[in-house]
This record gives C-alpha cells, sequence and structure tokens, in this order.
C-alpha cells in the first residue's frame, strides 16, 4: 500500500459517509523557505461536509514499519506530513492535518508485539488515532492538527 492509495481509501470512505472529498488535487502552497511567496502545488487530501460547512486538508506520509522502526521515524514523518500541511493557504480548507499511515511487513514475522506496542504508544502524541484491523496485519492513520504558518 502507497500514500495514494491510503488517501484514495480515505476519500472513498468519506464519500461513503456523504461528504465531498478529492485526492490530489492542485492547490496554493506557500513556499518551503518564504512565506511570503506562493506558488502551484499539490494536496493529498481534501474533504468537506457541505451540511456543517466545514472542510478539512491534509498532507499524508506514509512509513512502512519494521521490527526497529523507532518512535523517532514515526515523530519525523509526522512533523514532515504537518509542515506540508502548514504550507497550504486559508483559501484550501477550514481546518488542516497531518496524516500518518503506518503499515506493518507483509512478512511472517515471529514477533511484532513490540513493534505494535510503539504504535499503540504512538497514538497517545497525536490528536487522532485510528487502528484498522480485520486483514493479516493492522494497519493505523495518525492525524495531528498542523500549525498554521503566517505571511508576513
Amino acid at each position: 500500500m502507497n500514500e495514494t492509495a491510503s488517501c484514495g481509501v480515505l476519500s472513498s470512505a468519506a464519500s461513503t459517509a456523504g461528504l465531498l472529498s478529492m485526492t490530489e488535487y492542485l492547490c496554493i502552497k506557500k513556499h518551503h523557505t518564504d512565506y511570503r511567496r506562493k506558488g502551484n502545488g499539490r494536496a493529498d487530501l481534501w474533504v468537506a461536509d457541505p451540511a456543517r460547512q466545514i472542510s478539512w486538508a491534509f498532507e499524508a506520509k506514509q512509513v512502512r514499519c519494521a521490527p526497529g522502526t523507532r518512535p523517532s521515524t514515526l515523530e519525523d514523518a509526522m512533523a514532515d506530513a504537518c509542515h506540508d500541511a502548514s504550507r497550504l493557504t486559508d483559501l484550501e480548507a477550514d481546518r488542516f492535518y497531518g496524516l500518518l499511515v503506518a503499515t506493518l511487513p507483509e512478512e511472517d514475522l515471529e514477533d511484532l508485539d513490540d513493534l505494535v506496542e510503539r504504535l499503540d504508544a504512538f497514538a497517545d502524541e497525536v490528536d487522532i488515532a485510528c487502528k484498522f484491523g480485520g486483514g493479516a496485519r493492522p494497519a493505523y492513520a495518525f492525524l495531528r492538527l498542523a500549525q498554521r504558518i503566517k505571511s508576513r
């Protein structure tokens, strides 16, 4: 599974729930070093609830975890996602989130308990966490509200 596919699944779920959604859409972003400058960019996922007149924009990263995956690896990927979300302009949505999708190895490894414990612990470090089961291995979605960058 990859980042684009993960956003597609979340977009489909939003549509099934009666929300509007788009993936990989063109947008205006703040420059990565000079936030006064803006340019064309791409965002990973946009979801809106027309009844409540609210929308959310998400920038996603994906980590394919291994038994030795450290919490800092997860935190670094989440920080990257939040930074990307913070570069979206206020015209894009009402709320901006970094989204981290974490998957477990497909190989049949004997001891994934430590890795699952680290992922479960990381859930306490974010605003929203979901653990999806039902398959051979669980997958995780972690969301953190991105800090907004003010243009000068």
